[in-house]
């Protein structure tokens, strides 16, 4: 198991300065969020009030969901899933049919000819085209106030489908969720590593990390809350923590998820959400266009 580590560091440009805070797995990002004292700095990660703002009655339940698993969301999300894949699913595998002396049934015209090579064995075949094996996913955690929890687990369920889909294809996939904020001139850079390319997919964690207000609104609020004076006043926490913005810098990004907002979206029904997947997978070489 990885060990929990996390890093931060401070840097400048131009005329605004930036807090990047780097974590190689969700226990230490979830670790640091549990250590801090958010009466102490007016922090609004733990208040047991607003259950439509947080999705969740007080911090005791997030940090359940966040730690152990979301049962109910994760449901959601594999329903949801689980359709994505039904529509898409046949065409990232079919079976193929090989023969030998030997195999799992037999052909009875190959016999009849006298072809000594008559048993068929099926082998699953992956439909691929000259994409990438390994494929870098960045995924903004940020969410507007306006988007409904609806759009969010339906975005979260599309993402962990694509992610199936794709390591089914043969295409590791590595996925690190992101948030990133603007407070005057005071940006924030946080990553999260959630998945390596060597790792399965969570779909417990992931349910809650991408598809629970919470995880923005309570585990990440605390995450802030939990630095220094300074930094603290400039993220203005306690007092909006800023505007949600976008990753700037996207080198080495395979795939990028910008911050959902209200309005149109991939993330507004399920039929939406498996375009996005379909278009995914094309892009990333995981299918054939001309075939899907």
């Amino acid at each position: 198991m990885r060990r929990a580590r996390a890093k931060a560091t401070g840097t400048a440009t131009g005329s605004s300065a930036t807090l990047t805070l780097r974590y190689d797995s969700y226990a230490a990002l979830l670790a640091v969020a549990n250590e801090g004292k958010p009466e102490q700095v007016n922090g609004r990660s733990h208040e047991a009030r607003d259950k439509d703002f947080f999705a969740s009655k007080n911090w005791s339940e997030a940090y359940r969901y966040a730690s152990q698993g979301w049962p109910e969301g994760a449901a959601k999300a594999d329903a949801i899933s689980q359709e994505i894949q039904a529509v898409l699913g046949h065409l990232i595998e079919q079976e193929r049919i090989s023969y030998d002396v030997e195999g799992a049934m037999f052909d009875v015209a190959r016999l009849c000819q006298g072809e000594p090579e008559h048993w068929a064995t099926f082998t699953p075949s992956m439909v691929q085209g000259v994409g990438r094996r390994y494929v870098a996913i960045t995924v903004s955690m940020g969410a507007s106030c306006a988007v409904s929890h609806e759009e969010i687990e339906r975005r979260g369920a599309a993402i962990s489908s694509l992610i199936l889909l794709l390591e089914r294809a043969g295409i590791r996939v590595q996925l690190t969720g992101g948030f990133y904020s603007e407070a005057g001139n005071h940006l924030l850079d946080l990553e999260v590593l959630l998945k390596g390319y060597g790792e399965s997919l969570d779909i417990d964690r992931i349910a809650f990390v991408l598809g629970h207000a919470s995880s923005l609104r309570r585990i990440l609020f605390a995450v802030m809350e939990s630095r220094n004076p300074e930094e603290r006043s400039a993220l203005h926490v306690g007092h909006g923590y800023g505007m949600t913005s976008n990753k700037a810098e996207r080198t080495g990004i395979d795939l990028y998820l910008a911050s959902p907002y209200s309005g149109d979206s991939p993330w507004q029904s399920v039929e939406a959400a498996t375009a996005w997947v379909k278009e995914q997978l094309e892009a990333q070489g995981a299918i054939i266009a001309a075939n899907a």
